[in-house]
């Protein structure tokens, strides 16, 4: 589903908020907040399926969220963290695909295959991080961690939920995770090709502190269509760095001024 976050603000652009492995997009609230005088929608996916292919599965139905909203596509920046880039990295594949205008892509430590970490594909690791997705603060990691096995942290992380008055039947918590780590493997075989935007067009930005396996991320050759940052965080913390919504409002200004010609 798509939701537009605050309808009343009046804006030529439509930033659009990309969802994580986890579906959900709570992950960009910090850098929301930095932006509420731009037209915010979020795009969620649903929690517990898990397809073969996801991203494609994924990038194909947003696409037609997005198009049943109107929405011109020259109009739109998407924003993606962790695997969501991934997601919009293949959304813009798509449009490019029709020869018309595009959208601007911001993505946030993105990667896939060799350009990860091996332990972002080490099943304790990834629970972790589902934790991480729903709301588990680091001062508590060492405590789920300590739990024995998977069914066990499972129940203690939603004993934890409810502390943040977040109420999840075991069932759906255990199929939401398990939702979770499929795509998380799928982003190990996934492979893509290069999309005909320039480079001004796609922004990745990288988080300094996060261990990489490849500097490029697994993007190989396509980095050459990519406008590259760095900022001195890790790959939780980039969503919060300042530097982040001043880059990303430095990309609504010149899709602003791209859509201005167009009009022209």
């Amino acid at each position: 589903r798509l939701d537009c976050i605050n309808p009343t603000v009046q804006s030529d652009l439509n930033i659009l908020f990309l969802p994580t492995a986890a579906g959900i997009c709570s992950a960009y609230l910090p850098l929301m907040s930095r932006l509420k005088d731009m037209r915010l929608y979020t795009l969620s996916l649903p929690l517990t399926q898990c397809t073969v292919s996801p991203v494609v599965d994924f990038a194909e139905a947003s696409i037609r969220l997005i198009e049943q909203t109107g929405m011109a596509p020259e109009s739109i920046v998407l924003v993606g963290w962790s695997m969501g880039g991934v997601l919009g990295y293949e959304i813009l594949q798509r449009w490019s695909r029709t020869g018309g205008a595009q959208p601007a892509l911001l993505m946030l430590d993105s990667g896939f295959g060799q350009g990860l970490h091996p332990i972002t594909f080490d099943a304790d690791f990834q629970l972790l991080m589902f934790a991480v997705e729903l709301g588990l603060s680091a001062e508590y990691f060492s405590a789920f961690n300590q739990q024995n096995g998977s069914v066990e942290k499972l129940q203690w992380l939603q004993h934890y939920l409810t502390t943040l008055s977040v109420e999840v039947t075991p069932e759906m918590l255990l199929e939401w995770s398990r939702a979770y780590c499929q795509r998380l493997q799928n982003l190990e075989r996934h492979v893509t090709e290069k999309v005909s935007t320039p480079a001004s067009r796609i922004t990745l930005i990288k988080a300094a502190h996060h261990p990489h396996g490849r500097d490029h991320l697994g993007w190989g050759d396509i980095d050459e269509i990519i406008k590259w940052h760095s900022v001195e965080a890790d790959h939780q913390s980039i969503v919060k760095h300042p530097d982040v919504a001043e880059v990303l409002r430095q990309i609504c200004q010149q899709q602003q001024q791209f859509v201005a010609q167009n009009r022209k």
